[in-house]
C-alpha cells in the first residue's frame, strides 16, 4: 500500500549539462501529472512523463525541471552596417538643423536593438544527455516511491485498528439481534393486545400483527452484507498494489448497510452500536481518500 503524498529530489551532471527533477505529490482523485521545464527542453518531457506514468498510477503529480549548459557554443555578433548608416545620416540632419550636438557614438549605436543582434547557439543533445535527464527523473520517483511507501505503511496500521473495531461492532449488532428481535415481537404483541383489547381481535391476528411489525425490523440481510463488505476491505488491504479506488467503494457500501441498519432498528443500544460503527466507517473512508 501506498499513500499519494511524497517528495523526491534527483540530479545528475556531466561537462555538459547540470539536471535537477524534483516531484511533489499529493492527493488527487486521478492521475494529474505535470511537468515545469524550460520550453528550449519541451520537447524530452515525453521522457519524463513516461517514466513517472510507469510507478505513479494516482494522484497529483509535479514534476520540476532544472537544466543548467555548463558549455556554450561561441556566440556569434551580427551588425547591420546599413542601419547604422541610415542612424549616421539622420543625426547629421539633426546637428544641421540645430536640434542635437555632439557625435553619434559606438554605444549609442550599440544600444538599439534593430542595429545588433547576439546569438549562442545551444548545443544539440545526444543520447547520452538524454539518458542524463532519465536518470535525474528515475533518482527523484525513487525517494518520492520510498516516502509513499512509507506513508502508506503508516496509513495500513491505522486502517487495520479502525477495521478492526468496526468489525467488533459488527459482531456485537450480530449476537444483539436475534435477542431484540424477539424481545421486540412480544413488546409490540403486548402492546398491541392492550390498545386492541375492546375490538374482538383473535389472539392469531394480535400474534401475526406482531411478527409483521417484527419482521420489518430485522437486518439479517443487513448484517450479513456488511460482514461481507468488511471482509472484502480486510482481503484489499492484503493486497500491493494500487487499492483506493476499491478501497473507497467498499467503504461506502459498508456506510450503506450501517445507514439501513440505523432506519430498521427499534433498540437504543443497537442504535448507539450503529452510531459507532458509522464513526469507524467515516475515519476508514477519510484515511482511505490519501491512498494509491
Amino acid at each position: 500500500m501506498r499513500s499519494m503524498t511524497g517528495f523526491g529530489q534527483g540530479g545528475t551532471e556531466s561537462g555538459k549539462l547540470r539536471i535537477a527533477v524534483t516531484i511533489r505529490t499529493v492527493n488527487h482523485r486521478f492521475l494529474d501529472l505535470k511537468v515545469r521545464m524550460a520550453e528550449d527542453h519541451r520537447r524530452w518531457e515525453s521522457e519524463i512523463v513516461k517514466i513517472v506514468r510507469e510507478r505513479i498510477h494516482r494522484g497529483r503529480v509535479d514534476v520540476s525541471v532544472d537544466i543548467e549548459e555548463l558549455s556554450e557554443g561561441r556566440a556569434e555578433v551580427r551588425v547591420r552596417p546599413e542601419v547604422v548608416r541610415e542612424i549616421q545620416a539622420a543625426v547629421e540632419g539633426l546637428k544641421e538643423s540645430g536640434l542635437v550636438v555632439g557625435e553619434l557614438r559606438a554605444g549609442d549605436v550599440l544600444r538599439l536593438p534593430e542595429v545588433l543582434k547576439i546569438t549562442v547557439p545551444r548545443d544539440e543533445w545526444g543520447d547520452s544527455d538524454v539518458e542524463l535527464l532519465r536518470t535525474a527523473t528515475r533518482r527523484a520517483l525513487a525517494q518520492v516511491l520510498e516516502s509513499r511507501s512509507s506513508e502508506g505503511a503508516r496509513l495500513h496500521e491505522i486502517l487495520v485498528g479502525r477495521l478492526a473495531r468496526l468489525r467488533e461492532i459488527a459482531q456485537h449488532l450480530d449476537a444483539r439481534q436475534g435477542e431484540i428481535r424477539g424481545s421486540l415481537a412480544a413488546a409490540l404483541r403486548e402492546r398491541l393486545s392492550g390498545l386492541l383489547a375492546d375490538t374482538g381481535l383473535s389472539e392469531e391476528r394480535l400474534a401475526l400483527e406482531a411478527a409483521v411489525l417484527a419482521d420489518k425490523s430485522d437486518v439479517r440481510e443487513e448484517l450479513d452484507r456488511l460482514g461481507a463488505h468488511i471482509s472484502r476491505f480486510e482481503e484489499l488491504l492484503a493486497r500491493p498494489d494500487s487499492i483506493g479506488k476499491p478501497l473507497d467503494f467498499v467503504s461506502q457500501e459498508i456506510l450503506r448497510e450501517l445507514n439501513t441498519v440505523a432506519s430498521k432498528c427499534r433498540s437504543a443500544e443497537m442504535v448507539q452500536a450503529v452510531l459507532d460503527g458509522r464513526a469507524a466507517a467515516e475515519q476508514l473512508r477519510e484515511q482511505i481518500q490519501n491512498i494509491e
